[in-house]
């Protein structure tokens, strides 16, 4: 028996790999970067009095591993300078292990939470950390995954470059978010799983089938209207839609993958975050993209980064707390059919490839390029995706993560302003497509 308690580290191949491109101009040592000691030091992870989110660090990190020069980096500085303009607020008191829940959910708390992590970091190292906070029975998870999953993003960015004060910004922006998707989270699987033990075949639900679950449940219908104040309070204030899918991730024969071997579900995770992302927002040559559901693909992205260093429990709690968050923004777009044809047929409007250079040239090219930040973060998981997962399809459907790559900037790299880019108003709605 393997007991739950005391699970195996993951190891997996598949983790070894990161984006970096050759062709920037900056010092390969990060630490050295001025501008990201700048960010640091001098501005507040939260711009808004709501809790929007400074995204200077994921944009440069994410050009500067796809080559991006000198030059470009200070010019994505620069683009992000109206939402760099608040400085990080002056210090709640210092926290300390006795007093820290005090301040849980407080954003005016951010910069004493900052000191409290860098602390923690200097005594623990940063996935040391990171695996205590995360997973602490503190409502931790739930806050690491709200805000639209940034804090997961920010600490995956932060595991990736090897940058301490970055890993620190993720925790103290997660213990300042709010706990508000903590009803949706399934509970711990505690039961012990045997070695040899095997599912029943008619027993094993995909994240597919599951998504079709939801989909289709009339127990989720009309939660959610075009245009209405519900798409944000009805999913999160609804006890029927909580314990839904607060159920379609706990389900028991799903764990058996989950546990047995994390990667895979990791795997299947990641081509399914894809194919919402992508399959929901093409119809024909027209492009929409939702905007939440776009961060399950980049979070992923994350995910994939901090695996190695977690067990399988902290996994399986991590990949199917994610789950349950993909549900909610999944309910939040209008539950959108997955379209596969349409990812599978469309034409990108600027293919410059000649047949026998690679098309993902262009590609990154063109990412560096967009101004808008969400756009190079999904460029990169794409990319990531098509080397480690791009055994998922058909060879005849043609390199699937290219047109979803492609239709994203089509979409998303023509405009620096985030309402041009992306679809807020759920495009699982039929008057979003009108």
């Amino acid at each position: 028996m393997v007991n739950k308690q005391e699970p195996l580290p993951i190891k997996s191949s598949s983790s070894q790999y990161a984006i970096l491109f050759p062709g920037s101009t900056m010092d390969p040592d990060l630490s050295k970067h001025f501008l990201l000691d700048k960010n640091h030091n001098e501005h507040h992870i939260f711009y808004t009095d709501f809790g929007l989110h400074n995204h200077f660090t994921h944009h440069y990190l994410a050009a500067y591993s796809l080559g991006a020069s000198k030059e470009r980096l200070q010019f994505i500085y620069d683009l992000h300078a109206t939402t760099l303009n608040r400085p990080r607020p002056d210090s709640v008191g210092v926290l300390t292990l006795e007093n820290y829940r005090n301040e849980l959910g407080n954003r005016r708390a951010y910069t004493s939470f900052l000191e409290f992590f860098k602390q923690e970091i200097k005594k623990h190292g940063t996935t040391n950390a990171m695996c205590k906070w995360v997973f602490l029975d503190d409502n931790m998870m739930a806050r690491f995954l709200g805000g639209a999953l940034h804090p997961l993003i920010h600490l995956g960015y932060a595991v990736e470059f090897d940058l301490p004060n970055l890993a620190a910004e993720g925790l103290a922006m997660a213990a300042c978010e709010n706990d508000e998707v903590l009803p949706f989270l399934p509970v711990s699987q505690q039961q012990n799983v045997a070695d040899d033990e095997e599912p029943h075949s008619n027993g094993i639900l995909s994240a597919e089938a599951i998504i079709s679950k939801v989909q289709n449940d009339p127990g989720l219908d009309n939660i959610v209207t075009f245009g209405g104040k519900n798409m944000n309070t009805g999913v999160f204030t609804d006890e029927n839609v909580r314990s839904i899918i607060r159920e379609y991730a706990q389900l028991k024969h799903f764990l058996y993958l989950f546990f047995k071997d994390p990667q895979a579900s990791l795997r299947e995770l990641f081509i399914q975050s894809m194919l919402l992302y992508s399959t929901t927002g093409i119809r024909g040559q027209q492009t929409k993209f939702d905007f939440f559901i776009l961060h399950g693909l980049t979070s992923l992205h994350a995910a994939h980064t901090l695996m190695p260093y977690l067990t399988s429990a902290q996994a399986e709690k991590l990949l199917r707390s994610h789950l349950a968050v993909m549900l909610i923004w999944y309910m939040r777009c209008g539950r959108p059919r997955l379209q596969f044809e349409s990812l599978k047929n469309y034409k990108s409007l600027n293919n410059n490839h000649d047949g026998e250079s690679n098309p993902w040239f262009d590609v990154i090219n063109r990412a560096i390029r967009a101004q808008e930040s969400h756009c190079i973060k999904v460029i990169r998981a794409l990319a990531l995706g098509q080397v480690i997962y791009r055994d998922a399809f058909k060879e005849e459907d043609g390199d699937l993560w290219l047109k979803a790559a492609q239709a994203t900037l089509n979409a998303a790299g023509i405009s620096p302003e985030a309402q041009v880019c992306w679809n807020y108003a759920g495009v699982g709605f039929k008057e979003t497509w009108e």
